[in-house]
């Protein structure tokens, strides 16, 4: 068992080497589990509501969160440094968020039924998707990035 969390887990995902993995909770964190010798590195609150959903990039080195409070946030996993905060990346609660195969993309879902496009890592918003008639709760990329 895995202890850290003070609060429900609202999303966790392994890195695809299958070393590390990243949880979110309604605590308000999110947190690195090094597979092979836990336990966590610790961390404090990243977000300003619950993180609904995190990612880790295919190579291992960045993490993308999203929540309730509407932004999007880019991690170094290694250190933990915020890279790039973008504040009001919605207008309510990010539900999921993904990285593309090859990493030069993140997608970000939300109730304000749309899904958003953003540049991997400077964080500019490249492409908004809209027509959606209710809330977007989940994103993912095809493996060849051609999809979402």
């Amino acid at each position: 068992i895995l202890v850290g969390h003070v609060s429900p887990l609202t999303c966790c995902k392994f890195s695809s080497d299958g070393k590390r993995a990243i949880s979110s909770a309604s605590d308000k964190t999110v947190k690195v589990w090094d597979i092979e010798i836990l336990p966590l590195q610790d961390s404090e609150p990243q977000h300003n509501g619950d993180v609904l959903n995190c990612a880790i990039s295919n190579d291992g080195n960045r993490i993308v969160t999203g929540g309730k409070d509407q932004a999007l946030r880019y991690f170094d996993i290694q250190t933990g440094k915020l890279l790039k905060l973008i504040d009001g990346a919605h207008s309510n609660d990010v539900t999921c968020v993904a990285f593309s195969y090859d990493g030069f993309r993140c997608c970000s879902s939300c109730k304000d039924w749309t899904l958003k496009i953003w540049d991997g890592t400077s964080g500019k918003l490249r492409q908004t998707l809209e027509g959606h008639g209710a809330a977007v709760n989940y994103c993912v990329f095809s493996k060849n990035n051609l999809l979402i």
